[in-house]
């Protein structure tokens, strides 16, 4: 079961707890549930910790949504793993000497964007198993954050895939 918090309880946020109640009934998640704490916060950032928070922006775009829970719940995943994580992470760093920080393309430091490509490959699995392929990459191909990193993960899935799984991060279900 998961807990859900509401920040304020506003008509907003109610909203998306029963979306994200929806949606959890609906999807066959267990596998990649890492934490079962959630808090709903209109305006917030999504973000993984210290609780996994997320915000009332897609409460039109359901597959948006269950998208934005499954990568921060990766998040959460990879922080019990950082020494396979930091082995990937070199291993990118070889393949993507220079990488794009902020403004929309890459995450907050040059470590955050390759953290992303992690993420963004799993990400791409696990909604792969849960839309089928195609629906996964126009998905993720309309991802308006991290547009870089999501644009690699479409472009050079296989190079990136292999570095994650040469570390012992790929998802199992």
């Amino acid at each position: 079961m998961i807990e859900i918090e509401l920040a304020t309880g506003s008509d907003r946020e109610k909203a998306a707890e029963r979306q994200l109640r929806q949606l959890l009934d609906a999807y066959d998640l267990d596998h990649l549930i890492e934490t079962r704490r959630v808090r709903i916060e209109g305006g917030a950032v999504p973000h993984s910790h210290p609780v996994l928070t997320l915000n009332t922006r897609h409460l039109d775009d359901d597959d948006r949504q269950l998208a934005t829970f499954v990568h921060e719940q990766l998040h959460w995943r990879l922080s019990a793993t950082i020494d396979a994580v930091d082995a990937a992470i070199a291993d990118l760093r070889t393949l993507y000497p220079d990488v794009p920080v902020g403004g929309g393309q890459g995450g907050r430091d040059a470590y955050s964007t390759y953290l992303h490509l992690v993420i963004g490959i799993l990400e791409l699995n696990a909604l792969t198993g849960l839309f089928g392929p195609l629906q996964a990459r126009a998905l993720i191909g309309r991802f308006d954050i991290y547009r870089w990193v999501y644009g690699e993960v479409l472009d050079n899935e296989t190079q990136i895939r292999e570095i994650v799984e040469a570390h012992g991060l790929a998802l199992s279900k």
